[in-house]
């Protein structure tokens, strides 16, 4: 196994042969072992990743490579999903995107206490058959508190947040229902 090493110090150790199944990089680096520390005083390999102690958490545990599946104590919160998106792709692990769209859809009502960011996720990872949705979401609310979810504004393209506000105007002036 090797030991893995957030940006805020937090250690987990992973089977290597696991994490060279769910990462190509991974793989290729286990292939080059000048690629990551070994301490001979412990005998312990690490590796340093640049993402906090939550991102790697729960890139490991959605992937499965650490504590199983269980979401149970994760925060679940949309800028972390997004980091552990862009985190899978840094690190190529093709199977993480369908695993983050079922943490997405099982845990929606979470999500959608945020209409904004939910928006914002599911736009920004490309999940576009459930944009439609995500975006009846928002018309549960005022569209002027988009400007209250910095997370929204930074990760939502300016295209989408005209979509966004067409639709708002449309409602507002009675011509959208709701569901």
């Amino acid at each position: 196994s090797i030991v893995l090493e957030s940006s805020d110090g937090w250690m987990v150790r992973v089977p290597i042969r696991d994490l060279s199944l769910a990462s190509v990089v991974f793989k290729d680096m286990f292939e080059l072992p000048f690629l990551y520390e070994h301490d001979n005083s412990t005998g312990r390999s690490t590796v340093l990743l640049a993402e906090s102690k939550p991102v790697l958490e729960f890139l490991l545990r959605v992937s499965g490579l650490h504590e199983g599946r269980s979401m149970k104590g994760l925060i679940l919160d949309a800028k972390i999903l997004f980091d552990v998106a862009r985190a899978g792709d840094k690190y190529d692990m093709p199977a993480l995107p369908r695993m983050l769209r079922y943490v997405l859809m099982g845990n929606w009502s979470t999500f959608a206490a945020k209409p904004f960011e939910l928006f914002a996720i599911v736009q920004a990872l490309g999940y576009w058959d459930l944009l439609q949705d995500a975006s009846k979401e928002t018309l549960k609310i005022s569209f002027s508190t988009v400007n209250d979810s910095a997370f929204a504004l930074t990760y939502t393209s300016p295209g989408a947040l005209q979509l966004l506000r067409l639709l708002h105007q449309l409602r507002h002036r009675h011509l959208l229902r709701p569901n």
